[in-house]
């Protein structure tokens, strides 16, 4: 049913002339100290940010009450007058700030307003125009400013052709950029896969109009503004004007390569561009923000040809997507890859729990500063699943089981494990969490985590197999499709007993050859898809393969030789996160490893918990720090 315009004006106009009579408003947004009173109705119909927020369960949804950071109040003021009064507020002088304004708020409708508005005056005569005097101006501050205008204009420039004429290195710069606010990483990945199939017009107007100019290693992008059949004469004048400008050597340059590409075939000039750019594919792939990209764009990348036909390229999308599609993958390894950007409304955390005298749970951001979350009310040992962390209490006569999401901060029960029982280990594989052993204990029940996830309250506990033999000091980890579980036959010890059990046959084994060393204060950690066991003297092994009854382990380095009690060890970022405690005061609590492949840096946190948890949290919940 089409809309009445004059239905439409009317609405509007009622909505106008209560908006600062009426008494029915029911939030307050405060920006910059300035409050606005708004309803969670409108505000929620026009806005993703809204809605999501006033669905849950956090404080500013029971209290009535946003502060709204990263925009001005005047801003606020502009983005209200949209939603309330359909006012056109856009100009030239405000739509990048409303423009992020729309894009923080998730507001789809004045995110497209702001395009449609931009493209409009993006005319050939308002892109990014420079012309460099090799003798007078500094290249490289003309470099730096184009830079800026190209980050600030990125939404809507990326829509065009122009964008297409950077080099590697400057794409390289864009891909990596910690300055860029974009909605989705897909558009990152939309402009790589643009950009290796684009192959610029080969005749005399368009290399005129667009060229590179490359001067001692260093790239100088000139853009002049593009020549149109229909321009009026005055126009041609300005244009050859600016031309003129350029210090002789450059435009001498201009003309050769002109010259160059009108005297070699179409065909050649185009396959070599075009083999040019796609031998660069991989390395803009690998560093792009490929972990955070959507389903859909996955598929996008495995259908592309340019991606097939670059062996390296289809490598860095296949483990991309492997990592993807782990239903545990963010929790035990993050690359730069996944990696949010600096100005993402998301933020990378690493969470650890601490149930000892007192209840904590915190999180520590990629700058090392550490801020306070709501921690369950339990001693419990904890795994990672899909969106959530799943915590089992791990104290004599606690029952309890529950689940925590980091997008809402909340945490609801779930079904205890029954019978309880004390210092079981919990892991993740494939759609299930399993509890393995515990004080006294062989049993091995697993959780249908995917089934709670899709419809919280119906996961359930069985009971799949049992250990060879109860063990103290365990730890356990998964390779492949068994889980393998270290661990000591009694406190004194000197060797670590290995047993596996094989989550597809249900079956459990031990291996023949102990491992040397006590089993206390073992950890295990992930890097992609291999397992890594390390000591608490330091030794580091490589989990290889494992089947039925043979482990295969590979020594790989030892990493520290001050023994100190270790809890947890994650990769986040190129850097091993070590979490441990009794640690020697002399001893370092950071180097570098330039010798290994897995991490470039090791870095120990001193604190007790009892896990090491990666996951993605709002920004907004980075309120309170640690004391």
């Amino acid at each position: 049913m089409a809309v009445s315009e004059h239905l439409a004006k009317a609405v509007v106009n009622a909505i106008d002339k209560q908006l600062n009579n009426c008494t029915y408003h029911d939030v307050t947004v405060t920006v910059e100290g300035t409050e606005f009173q708004c309803h969670r109705f409108l505000l929620s119909a026009s806005s993703k940010f809204f809605r999501a927020l006033f669905q849950s369960g956090m404080r500013e949804n029971q209290d009535r009450k946003v502060e709204l950071k990263q925009m001005t109040s005047e801003t606020f003021g502009l983005v209200l007058d949209c939603i309330y009064k359909a006012k056109n507020v856009l100009s030239v002088d405000n739509v990048s700030d409303v423009w992020q304004a729309a894009n923080q708020l998730q507001i789809d409708f004045l995110l497209e307003a702001c395009e449609l508005f931009q493209i409009k005056r993006l005319s050939k005569d308002s892109c990014i125009e420079i012309n460099i005097e090799a003798k007078h101006l500094d290249s490289k501050k003309l470099l730096e400013l184009s830079w800026d205008v190209l980050i600030k204009d990125f939404d809507y420039l990326r829509k065009t052709d122009d964008i297409l004429y950077l080099d590697f290195e400057d794409m390289k710069r864009l891909v990596t950029s910690d300055d860029l606010e974009i909605n989705s990483e897909d558009v990152v990945i939309d402009l790589i896969l643009r950009w290796a199939e684009f192959i610029p017009q080969s005749d005399e107007r368009k290399h005129t109009d667009v060229f590179e100019h490359e001067s001692k290693g260093s790239t100088n992008i000139v853009l002049i503004a593009a020549s149109n059949e229909k321009e009026k004469d005055t126009k041609e004048i300005d244009k050859r004007q600016r031309l003129e400008k350029c210090s002789k050597t450059a435009k001498n340059e201009v003309c050769d390569e002109i010259n160059k590409r009108k005297n070699t075939s179409t065909s050649i000039v185009k396959e070599d561009y075009k083999y040019n750019r796609l031998s660069f594919v991989h390395e803009l792939l690998s560093v792009s923000k490929i972990g955070l990209i959507s389903g859909a764009c996955f598929q996008k990348l495995l259908d592309s040809e340019t991606v097939s036909q670059s062996p390296e390229a289809f490598a860095i999308v296949k483990e991309a997507l492997g990592q993807h599609l782990k239903p545990s993958k963010q929790f035990y390894y993050c690359p730069p890859q996944a990696t949010h950007r600096p100005k993402s409304l998301l933020a990378n955390v690493v969470i650890t729990i601490v149930c000892d005298s007192v209840f904590k749970m915190s999180c520590r951001t990629n700058d090392g500063t550490w801020y306070q979350l709501q921690p369950p009310q339990i001693r419990c040992t904890a795994v990672g699943f899909e969106e959530s962390i799943y915590v089992l209490s791990n104290f004599i006569n606690q029952y309890a089981a529950y689940r925590y999401n980091p997008n809402t901060n909340i945490w609801t029960n779930i079904v205890c494990l029954n019978p309880e029982r004390n210092n079981c280990q919990l892991v993740s594989l494939d759609n299930y969490i399993y509890a393995i052993g515990g004080d006294n204990s062989t049993s091995i029940d697993r959780f249908n985590a995917k089934d709670e996830q899709q419809k919280p309250g119906s996961g359930k506990w069985e009971k799949v197999g049992d250990l060879k033999m109860a063990v103290t000091n365990m730890m356990a980890t998964t390779v492949g499709n068994s889980i393998v579980v270290f661990g000591s036959e009694a406190a004194t010890s000197t060797t670590t007993t290995v047993q596996s059990f094989n989550t597809h046959t249900l079956t459990s084994h031990f291996y023949t050859d102990n491992m040397s060393g006590v089993a206390s204060n073992m950890v295990s950690f992930k890097d992609r898809s291999d397992t890594y066991v390390l000591q608490q003297t330091g030794a580091l092994w490589k989990l290889a393969a494992c089947n039925d009854h043979i482990l295969k382990m590979e020594f790989c380095t030892v990493l520290f030789e001050e023994k100190f009690k270790l809890s947890a060890a994650l990769i986040q970022n190129e850097e091993l996160l070590l979490l441990g405690t009794e640690i020697n005061p002399i001893m370092h609590r950071e180097w570098d490893t330039s010798h290994l492949d897995m991490f470039k840096r090791i870095k120990i946190i001193e604190r007790p918990g009892c896990c090491l948890l990666s996951t993605v949290i709002p920004k907004s919940f980075l309120v309170t720090l640690e004391t």
